[in-house]
């Protein structure tokens, strides 16, 4: 704004004292100054209408007078549809400003359209075209000695890099950037974006002192865009961690700092990661508030781009709520926008996510297709990151249908790709599953060995949040091994860091096995406690999907305890959720918990149902056997508890040789406890 008052005393000067057409020339040159500066700033606090109001206005006249001005304005122009989301328009105005550009041989002018063109591509997914015109960008540049630009269009190359998960070539241009400038601002945004490829590489210690860094420069260049921007990237950083409070504190600042600004972008984004803290700590209707809050300014400003990731996360709260028709309708939406702006990562993320909604549904064809298809992108624009991430689901897949041998394939793959993108955060997300892979198939050993190597990477990187999830599943070993205290101390110690870090939905997955490991020790009374806590805070965030087991476990606590009533109502509010989330896998518990409360009020109708889900599943087995090991489990399970409530023998020797052959196979405490049980009924 100071610029333009200054540039209105100059049009008073010159029109006091000067009529010739010098002066009018000048006038001209002031006043079309005054108009890119004023579209400029518009654009900068994202009030895109004006800026296109203005420019529009003005090129028709700078047609007739300056080629130069005409393609600056051009250029502007389309930078700032570009920021809209609007591509093809864009594209068009940087050819025509290119064009010009080349008819009066301004160098400079080439130079910032070929970076502008690559912009277009960068932000539609093609990688290999937006280097490409970097690259042409930066030799011009380089040809011209303009040290000051060549260090923008090193910074452009490096974020291609560091999408492309070539983190080391990345690095590179930016340490490049430090060494060829002594401009304060391209220095500081050089180490904002070393700050980005530390935090994706899950070294959230070097990324946040190159944060504070580039903080400590945005201050003392007064430039409070700049550092309102890393204030977010260090909430970012936080977020990585797990540290949603400290994360929130920073986003909650951001926020404040661009409604000061008039920064309307800035707004929408702190909206969106407000509305992500939430939603990673299962607060879904928060983060539903939040998103479309976002939803609304990102529409406004006609930021297609905004509009398409929100719905995305819009659409991943409507997955973990099971409602899958709503999740499906906003990731169709992502997809069709994705595909208008020609945005080819978007289109993979998207098919990803639609492939997690069949693997849902049950739906493993279309699962499949979906997830070949994103892998095929991410090949084609040779993203590393998305690769990966497409194994990661592919592997899921397998690992979903009981094929681990296939899905431990995949998932090497992706441990393979993240070691080469020395992506820590891929290496332990890889690490987890494979670990994961072998818990399942009951090889205790090898699962302890791969959740031993997370946890020590995660030490490493002092991430409390990889450290918390990493003690969980040692956790969920030693207590399916009986190792009861090494089990309660795994547990223990997440909690702290849970409550540490104020992340309530991992405190509630700790306080649930904290009293379920009380149950087995026989002190029900410290284990209701937990249970309350796990229930109080399930309910709270409305985790629908966790909220289920807490209820299960204290209504089998309260069984135990022969209060069938309470246990009967807990039970049947979790069925209830169960069904409305579609969570198949806890179904058959709760009938079976069920049945076994109704044994005591009804014993005929009881066990007629027992004997009904038995009849069933052992229908299911013989006619489509595919060795699924959970349907043989139901069905031991089965005959154990009618053995329990008839003392049928026939069901007692069926549970025991059925128990015996799975203990061989995975060497579960639970087995072993009921094959101990089983025989000394004899």
């Amino acid at each position: 704004m100071k610029m333009l008052k200054y540039r209105q005393k100059q049009i008073l000067e010159i029109t006091k004292t000067e009529t010739t057409s010098y002066a009018l020339s000048k006038l001209h040159n002031i006043l079309f100054d005054a108009i890119y500066h004023k579209s400029d700033i518009y654009d900068l606090i994202g009030d895109w209408d004006n800026a296109i109001e203005i420019l529009n206005f003005t090129i028709p006249i700078c047609e007739k007078k300056s080629k130069n001005k005409e393609a600056k304005l051009k250029n502007q122009l389309g930078g700032i549809l570009q920021e809209r989301g609007s591509y093809k328009e864009a594209f068009s105005l940087f050819e025509s400003a290119y064009n010009i550009y080349v008819s009066i041989d301004n160098k400079e002018g080439i130079a910032s359209v070929l970076n502008n063109m690559g912009i277009v591509y960068y932000r539609q997914g093609n990688y290999i075209k937006a280097m490409e015109y970097y690259k042409k960008d930066l030799d011009i540049l380089e040809r011209i000695d303009d040290k000051g630009k060549i260090a923008g269009a090193l910074n452009n190359i490096g974020i291609v890099y560091e999408k492309q998960g070539n983190y080391k070539k990345a690095m590179e241009c930016y340490k490049r950037i430090t060494e060829i400038t002594d401009d304060k601002r391209k220095i500081g945004n050089a180490l904002n974006n070393m700050g980005i490829v530390y935090m994706n590489k899950g070294n959230y210690k070097k990324a946040m002192e190159c944060y504070k860094k580039r903080l400590e420069i945005a201050k003392a260049l007064g430039d409070k865009q700049g550092s309102n921007h890393t204030l977010n990237n260090i909430g970012l950083v936080y977020e990585k961690q797990g540290n949603y409070k400290k994360a929130m504190e920073c986003y909650k600042k951001y926020l404040e700092f661009s409604r000061q600004l008039g920064d309307k972008q800035g707004i929408s984004y702190a909206l969106n990661n407000m509305g992500i803290i939430y939603h990673r700590e299962g607060n879904y209707e928060n983060a539903m508030k939040y998103y479309k809050k976002q939803l609304e300014i990102s529409e406004e400003l006609g930021n297609k781009h905004a509009i398409s990731n929100t719905l995305s996360n819009m659409g991943t709260i409507y997955m973990a709520q099971g409602n899958y028709l709503k999740a499906m309708e906003c990731f169709k939406k992502n997809l069709i926008l994705s595909e208008e702006l020609g945005d080819k990562n978007g289109i993979g993320r998207a098919l990803g996510t639609i492939g997690i909604i069949y693997e849902r549904q049950g739906n493993y064809k279309e699962e499949m297709k979906c997830f070949k298809q994103h892998l095929k992108i991410s090949e084609e624009l040779d993203n590393k990151y998305g690769i990966g991430q497409a194994l990661n689901n592919m592997g899921l897949i397998y690992r979903r249908q009981g094929d681990y041998q296939k899905a431990m394939k995949y998932y090497k793959r992706k441990l393979e790709i993240s070691e080469e993108l020395e992506d820590k955060r891929g290496i332990s997300s890889a690490l987890d599953n494979i670990g994961n892979s072998y818990y399942e198939q009951g090889n205790y050993t090898k699962a302890m060995k791969y959740y031993q190597r997370k946890l020590k990477l995660s030490e490493k990187l002092d991430n409390k949040h990889g450290i918390g999830i990493a003690l969980n599943n040692i956790g969920e070993v030693y207590r399916h091994q009986g190792n009861y205290d090494e089990a309660m101390e795994c547990y223990k110690r997440q909690l702290e860091i849970s409550e540490e870090l104020g992340n309530k939905r991992n405190i509630s997955i700790a306080l649930d096995n904290i009293g379920s490991v009380y149950k087995k020790l026989n002190k029900y009374q410290e284990a209701e406690k937990c249970y309350d806590k796990a229930i109080s805070i399930g309910r709270n965030l409305q985790i629908k999907y966790l909220l289920c087991d807490y209820l299960y476990d204290k209504a089998d606590l309260y069984f135990l305890l022969q209060k069938y009533n309470e246990a009967n109502l807990l039970n049947d509010e979790a069925f209830k959720i169960a069904k409305e989330i579609n969570r198949e896998d806890f179904i058959f518990n709760s009938e079976i918990l069920k049945a076994k409360i109704v044994f005591f009020q009804d014993e005929e109708s009881a066990i007629a149902e027992l004997n009904n889900m038995l009849k069933l599943l052992e229908e299911i087995n013989n006619e489509q056997w595919t060795g699924d090991s959970e349907i043989v489990e139901q069905i031991a399970s089965l005959h154990y508890e009618i053995f329990k409530l008839t003392s049928e023998k026939k069901h007692k020797t069926i549970a025991l040789e059925m128990y015996q052959k799975m203990y061989e196979k995975i060497p579960d405490i639970e087995y072993k406890m009921r094959i101990e049980e089983l025989k000394s009924k004899e």
